[in-house]
């Protein structure tokens, strides 16, 4: 159980890191999931969902800076 919640940690504070990339470089989604240390995109993915509730591909389509 411990192992799990700093499993969950660890993803939410790459998610936030995931956000500041996605919103503010030119970095494609893959890019961004081994930046923020995910080994599988799919899992980022996933995880990023679950997290805020759309996928990345979309946050960075309604958020991207000009």
């Amino acid at each position: 159980l411990r192992r799990q919640r700093q499993m969950c940690i660890r993803d939410r504070l790459r998610i936030e890191k995931s956000v500041f990339l996605l919103t503010n470089t030119n970095m494609n989604i893959n890019e961004i999931s081994y930046e923020v240390g995910f080994s599988y995109p799919r899992y980022f993915s996933t995880s990023f969902k679950q997290i805020k509730g759309m996928t990345p591909t979309r946050f960075k389509e309604e958020n991207k800076k000009n």
